[in-house]
């Protein structure tokens, strides 16, 4: 029986690329293997933490305008003249989306709530808890034009270091018309880079 020398070609060529794949996984399996955590010790690691070059923990789109929130207090409405039991009574009536709105949602739901500071360590505490600030988990708004911030439908990033939005996309008007009026969506995502 006779074969065409391109048969055998492609048939080593195939084999050739069968071994590279096998070979590939091997390794990354084998890596696998050597740094995963066990049910015995943990995963092997760097042995010691590189404080110089750590992540920063508030991400920002450099190149995205930034569109500054509303600062607080909004109106004289004193906080505390508002009992957390009251709350649970009669929940405070819905509110138009606005600037001031989406501002007063953003600071009161996930913007710093304080500095830390002891020795030559400053850390900052975020009003959702995210493991020490060491996986921040970051927040995105799509939302309708709303006035005194864009004209179309948008998609934001809270930069919530500055209390502002950075502008990701602006949305097509139109496309958004399943939308409720007066609702906007929230994206939540988490960065593992900052877990030590």
């Amino acid at each position: 029986m006779c074969t065409s020398p391109t048969f055998s070609k492609q048939e080593s060529y195939e084999q050739q690329q069968q071994q590279q794949q096998e070979l590939l996984l091997a390794q990354v399996l084998k890596y696998h293997s050597q740094t995963k955590h066990s049910f015995n010790n943990y995963a092997r690691g760097p042995h010691g933490l590189d404080w110089a070059n750590q992540p920063n923990p508030f991400r920002r789109y450099i190149s995205s305008p930034l569109l500054p929130l509303q600062h607080f207090p909004l109106d004289n409405q004193d906080p505390s003249s508002i009992s957390y039991s009251s709350l649970f009574l009669s929940p405070p009536s819905p509110q138009l989306l606005s600037l001031a709105t989406l501002s007063h949602f953003l600071y009161h739901s996930l913007s710093l709530s304080a500095w830390k500071l002891t020795g030559l360590s400053t850390w900052s505490l975020r009003v959702n808890p995210s493991s020490g600030n060491l996986h921040p988990t970051e927040t995105f708004i799509i939302s309708p034009p709303i006035n005194s911030l864009s004209d179309s439908p948008f998609v934001e990033h809270y930069a919530l270091k500055e209390h502002s939005l950075e502008l990701q996309a602006k949305i097509p008007l139109g496309v958004l018309e399943f939308f409720p009026k007066g609702s906007f969506l929230v994206g939540l995502s988490l960065i593992f880079w900052g877990e030590a």
